[in-house]
């Protein structure tokens, strides 16, 4: 397989979020066609085992929220969501740093 480039890891990116609605088969066959098969083997092998241990990660996911907390407004219902979002993010915190439990409190 081929060590993944940053265009490639954004076309592959881009036609995940262009195709919500493929199967798994689907989406890979398409991702195989658009990248060919080495660049799509090297994105998994590379990249995605980066990238689902970052969206693991509590750390990650509070700073994440936060960061989507500061630049985005909702189109309905923008208190409810950012409630949301701030509860989410405050358990992940917690998950995170548990030895601050009781500051967090």
């Amino acid at each position: 397989s081929t060590i993944p480039t940053e265009e490639n890891i954004q076309a592959y990116q881009a036609f995940v979020v262009n195709n919500p609605d493929l199967t798994d088969a689907e989406l890979e066959a398409g991702l195989r066609n658009t990248l060919g098969d080495e660049v799509y083997e090297g994105i998994e092998a590379y990249y995605l085992p980066v990238n689902d241990a970052f969206f693991s990660n509590n750390y990650f996911n509070a700073l994440m929220i936060e960061e989507i907390l500061s630049t985005t407004t909702f189109s309905t219902d923008d208190a409810y969501h950012s409630n949301i979002l701030d509860t989410l993010g405050e358990v992940f915190r917690r998950r995170s740093l548990p030895i601050l439990q009781s500051d967090l409190d």
